[in-house]
Protein backbone atom coordinates (compact mmCIF):
# COMPACT_ATOMS: atom_id res chain seq x y z
CA UNK A 1 0.00 0.00 0.00
CA UNK A 2 3.10 2.29 0.89
CA UNK A 3 3.96 1.81 -2.70
CA UNK A 4 1.38 2.37 -4.46
CA UNK A 5 0.78 5.60 -2.26
CA UNK A 6 4.19 6.80 -2.96
CA UNK A 7 3.75 6.12 -7.03
CA UNK A 8 0.59 8.23 -6.98
CA UNK A 9 1.89 10.96 -5.15
CA UNK A 10 4.88 10.78 -7.95
CA UNK A 11 2.85 10.84 -10.86
CA UNK A 12 0.67 13.63 -9.34
CA UNK A 13 4.00 15.60 -8.64
CA UNK A 14 4.79 15.00 -12.25
CA UNK A 15 1.41 16.34 -13.77
CA UNK A 16 1.74 19.35 -11.77
CA UNK A 17 5.20 20.11 -13.12
CA UNK A 18 4.06 20.09 -16.67
CA UNK A 19 1.12 22.34 -16.35
CA UNK A 20 2.25 25.75 -16.64
CA UNK A 21 0.72 29.29 -16.06
CA UNK A 22 1.82 31.27 -19.41
CA UNK A 23 0.86 35.14 -19.38
CA UNK A 24 0.81 37.83 -22.08
CA UNK A 25 2.26 40.12 -22.33
CA UNK A 26 3.69 39.88 -18.70
CA UNK A 27 6.47 36.85 -20.35
CA UNK A 28 5.32 36.79 -23.94
CA UNK A 29 4.74 39.47 -26.20
CA UNK A 30 2.41 38.03 -28.42
CA UNK A 31 -0.45 35.20 -27.88
CA UNK A 32 1.31 33.12 -30.78
CA UNK A 33 4.81 33.45 -28.57
CA UNK A 34 2.89 31.76 -25.82
CA UNK A 35 1.29 28.79 -27.99
CA UNK A 36 4.45 28.14 -29.45
CA UNK A 37 6.16 27.82 -26.04
CA UNK A 38 3.55 26.10 -24.53
CA UNK A 39 2.90 22.00 -23.51
CA UNK A 40 -0.32 20.14 -23.04
CA UNK A 41 -1.96 21.15 -19.87
CA UNK A 42 -0.86 24.22 -20.19
CA UNK A 43 -3.04 27.62 -19.95
CA UNK A 44 -2.23 30.84 -21.56
CA UNK A 45 -3.73 33.90 -19.67
CA UNK A 46 -3.98 36.84 -22.30
CA UNK A 47 -4.39 40.12 -20.41
CA UNK A 48 -6.98 43.12 -22.35
CA UNK A 49 -6.42 45.08 -25.97
CA UNK A 50 -6.51 44.31 -29.78
CA UNK A 51 -4.30 41.37 -30.61
CA UNK A 52 -3.66 41.43 -34.39
CA UNK A 53 -2.38 37.83 -34.82
CA UNK A 54 -4.10 34.14 -35.93
CA UNK A 55 -3.91 31.89 -32.75
CA UNK A 56 -3.09 28.50 -34.38
CA UNK A 57 -3.68 26.22 -31.35
CA UNK A 58 -1.47 23.41 -33.57
CA UNK A 59 -3.01 20.73 -32.26
CA UNK A 60 -2.53 21.54 -28.43
CA UNK A 61 -4.63 20.85 -25.54
CA UNK A 62 -4.19 23.98 -24.13
CA UNK A 63 -6.32 26.91 -22.82
CA UNK A 64 -6.11 29.87 -23.86
CA UNK A 65 -8.09 32.32 -21.93
CA UNK A 66 -8.21 36.26 -21.39
CA UNK A 67 -7.82 37.52 -17.42
CA UNK A 68 -10.70 40.68 -18.76
CA UNK A 69 -13.40 38.99 -20.64
CA UNK A 70 -14.63 39.30 -24.43
CA UNK A 71 -15.32 43.13 -24.18
CA UNK A 72 -12.19 43.91 -23.46
CA UNK A 73 -10.14 41.51 -25.04
CA UNK A 74 -9.92 41.45 -28.99
CA UNK A 75 -8.64 38.72 -31.36
CA UNK A 76 -8.08 40.72 -34.87
CA UNK A 77 -6.86 38.91 -37.96
CA UNK A 78 -3.89 39.09 -40.52
CA UNK A 79 -4.30 39.54 -44.40
CA UNK A 80 -5.57 36.12 -45.61
CA UNK A 81 -6.05 34.01 -42.38
CA UNK A 82 -8.76 33.62 -39.83
CA UNK A 83 -8.23 34.62 -36.52
CA UNK A 84 -8.52 30.85 -34.86
CA UNK A 85 -7.34 28.21 -36.13
CA UNK A 86 -8.52 24.65 -35.46
CA UNK A 87 -7.07 22.07 -37.59
CA UNK A 88 -4.30 19.58 -36.66
CA UNK A 89 -6.71 17.31 -34.36
CA UNK A 90 -7.25 19.36 -31.34
CA UNK A 91 -9.04 17.46 -28.46
CA UNK A 92 -11.85 18.84 -25.98
CA UNK A 93 -9.55 20.34 -23.54
CA UNK A 94 -8.34 22.52 -26.39
CA UNK A 95 -10.04 26.10 -24.84
CA UNK A 96 -10.68 29.37 -25.74
CA UNK A 97 -12.10 31.12 -23.50
CA UNK A 98 -13.43 35.21 -22.63
CA UNK A 99 -12.43 36.96 -26.40
CA UNK A 100 -13.75 39.05 -29.38
CA UNK A 101 -13.41 37.53 -32.27
CA UNK A 102 -13.83 39.71 -35.21
CA UNK A 103 -11.98 41.12 -38.93
CA UNK A 104 -10.02 37.69 -40.20
CA UNK A 105 -10.07 37.33 -43.70
CA UNK A 106 -10.75 33.32 -43.71
CA UNK A 107 -9.10 30.35 -44.99
CA UNK A 108 -9.21 28.74 -48.54
CA UNK A 109 -11.57 25.44 -48.89
CA UNK A 110 -12.62 23.70 -51.84
CA UNK A 111 -11.96 27.07 -53.85
CA UNK A 112 -14.50 29.33 -51.64
CA UNK A 113 -13.15 31.19 -48.41
CA UNK A 114 -14.14 30.36 -45.25
CA UNK A 115 -14.09 30.94 -41.57
CA UNK A 116 -13.41 34.58 -41.47
CA UNK A 117 -13.50 34.06 -36.98
CA UNK A 118 -12.66 30.68 -36.24
CA UNK A 119 -11.83 27.81 -39.03
CA UNK A 120 -12.71 24.21 -37.70
CA UNK A 121 -11.32 21.39 -39.73
CA UNK A 122 -9.54 17.98 -39.77
CA UNK A 123 -11.55 16.00 -36.76
CA UNK A 124 -10.21 19.19 -34.16
CA UNK A 125 -13.29 19.03 -30.96
CA UNK A 126 -12.48 22.16 -29.39
CA UNK A 127 -14.08 24.20 -26.59
CA UNK A 128 -14.71 27.44 -26.91
CA UNK A 129 -16.75 29.74 -24.46
CA UNK A 130 -17.32 32.69 -23.11
CA UNK A 131 -16.88 34.47 -27.15
CA UNK A 132 -18.26 36.87 -28.93
CA UNK A 133 -17.90 36.54 -32.62
CA UNK A 134 -18.83 39.28 -34.51
CA UNK A 135 -18.43 41.42 -37.34
CA UNK A 136 -16.40 38.68 -39.68
CA UNK A 137 -17.08 38.67 -43.98
CA UNK A 138 -16.07 35.48 -46.12
CA UNK A 139 -17.50 33.85 -48.64
CA UNK A 140 -19.02 30.79 -46.21
CA UNK A 141 -19.57 31.08 -42.46
CA UNK A 142 -18.29 34.41 -42.65
CA UNK A 143 -18.02 33.81 -38.32
CA UNK A 144 -17.03 30.13 -38.08
CA UNK A 145 -16.73 27.38 -40.74
CA UNK A 146 -16.78 24.22 -39.41
CA UNK A 147 -15.54 20.58 -41.26
CA UNK A 148 -15.32 17.12 -40.53
CA UNK A 149 -15.31 18.66 -37.00
CA UNK A 150 -17.49 18.47 -33.50
CA UNK A 151 -16.55 21.35 -31.24
CA UNK A 152 -18.72 22.48 -28.52
CA UNK A 153 -19.71 26.67 -28.48
CA UNK A 154 -20.61 27.39 -24.68
CA UNK A 155 -21.95 31.03 -24.08
CA UNK A 156 -20.81 32.79 -26.98
CA UNK A 157 -22.58 35.27 -29.20
CA UNK A 158 -22.51 35.15 -32.59
CA UNK A 159 -23.41 38.97 -34.37
CA UNK A 160 -23.16 40.72 -37.40
CA UNK A 161 -21.27 38.55 -39.60
CA UNK A 162 -22.35 38.41 -43.60
CA UNK A 163 -21.29 35.74 -45.56
CA UNK A 164 -21.61 35.77 -49.66
CA UNK A 165 -23.25 32.34 -49.86
CA UNK A 166 -24.49 30.08 -46.78
CA UNK A 167 -23.83 30.04 -43.33
CA UNK A 168 -23.10 33.81 -42.03
CA UNK A 169 -22.68 33.21 -38.19
CA UNK A 170 -21.45 29.01 -38.45
CA UNK A 171 -21.21 27.08 -41.52
CA UNK A 172 -21.09 23.55 -40.80
CA UNK A 173 -20.24 21.05 -43.35
CA UNK A 174 -18.91 17.23 -44.06
CA UNK A 175 -19.83 15.23 -41.18
CA UNK A 176 -19.82 17.61 -38.44
CA UNK A 177 -21.23 17.33 -35.28
CA UNK A 178 -21.08 20.56 -33.14
CA UNK A 179 -23.13 21.43 -30.27
CA UNK A 180 -23.87 25.19 -28.74
CA UNK A 181 -25.44 25.56 -25.58
CA UNK A 182 -26.37 29.21 -24.12
CA UNK A 183 -25.54 30.56 -27.25
CA UNK A 184 -27.19 34.27 -28.86
CA UNK A 185 -26.92 34.33 -33.11
CA UNK A 186 -28.14 38.27 -33.49
CA UNK A 187 -28.53 39.98 -36.75
CA UNK A 188 -25.94 37.81 -38.93
CA UNK A 189 -26.89 38.23 -42.55
CA UNK A 190 -26.36 36.13 -45.48
CA UNK A 191 -27.08 36.53 -49.49
CA UNK A 192 -28.25 32.88 -49.78
CA UNK A 193 -29.68 30.92 -47.01
CA UNK A 194 -28.63 30.22 -43.03
CA UNK A 195 -28.66 33.61 -41.93
CA UNK A 196 -28.02 32.13 -38.16
CA UNK A 197 -26.44 28.68 -39.37
CA UNK A 198 -26.32 26.27 -41.68
CA UNK A 199 -25.68 22.64 -41.98
CA UNK A 200 -24.67 20.81 -45.18
CA UNK A 201 -23.15 17.47 -46.14
CA UNK A 202 -24.43 14.96 -43.44
CA UNK A 203 -24.05 17.63 -40.67
CA UNK A 204 -26.16 17.97 -37.77
CA UNK A 205 -25.59 19.31 -34.44
CA UNK A 206 -27.00 20.11 -30.89
CA UNK A 207 -28.79 23.97 -30.10
CA UNK A 208 -29.59 23.85 -26.20
CA UNK A 209 -30.96 27.10 -25.06
CA UNK A 210 -29.97 29.09 -27.89
CA UNK A 211 -31.37 32.47 -28.94
CA UNK A 212 -32.04 33.63 -32.40
CA UNK A 213 -33.15 37.24 -33.23
CA UNK A 214 -32.83 39.64 -36.59
CA UNK A 215 -30.98 37.06 -38.91
CA UNK A 216 -31.66 37.22 -42.46
CA UNK A 217 -30.87 35.90 -45.56
CA UNK A 218 -32.28 36.70 -49.12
Amino acid sequence: MKQLITSLSTLLAATSVHAAQLDVPESYDTITAAIAASAPGDVIRVGPGIWTETLDFRGKAITIESTSGAETTWITGVPNRSCVLFMAGEPTTAVLDGFTISGGDGMPYQGTTVGAGIYIFGDSNPTVRNCIVRDNQAQFGAGVHIALSSPSFESCTFTGNVSDSNGAAVRIHDNSFPSFVDCTFLNNHTNDFGGAIAYGNDSTGAHINCQFDGNTAD
